[in-house]
């Protein structure tokens, strides 16, 4: 009589152990998948750093041309 309450307890464990198999392999996708994405948005912040750091050269390049542009306006008109 004692062996279908320790078949019981057997069938338990079997079922908590491949339980814990699949709430491990599915974690592990899980923490894959999270990690392909952290990467993607580093290098999506990657790109835009570098876009903003050359739209800031252009910016300053565009200041210098305008300052040039105004300095030379201002030197034909002292001269006619």
């Amino acid at each position: 009589m004692k062996l279908w309450p320790t078949l019981g307890v057997a069938f338990l464990l079997i079922a908590a152990w491949g339980t814990s198999m699949r709430l491990s392999w599915s974690l592990g996708r899980e923490n894959a998948r999270n990690e392909a994405q952290a990467s993607a948005l580093k290098s999506t912040v990657d790109n835009l750093n570098i876009i903003s750091t050359r739209v800031q050269d252009m910016q300053q390049v565009l200041a210098q041309l305008r300052v040039e542009n105004q300095q030379r306006k201002s030197g034909r008109r002292g001269q006619t």
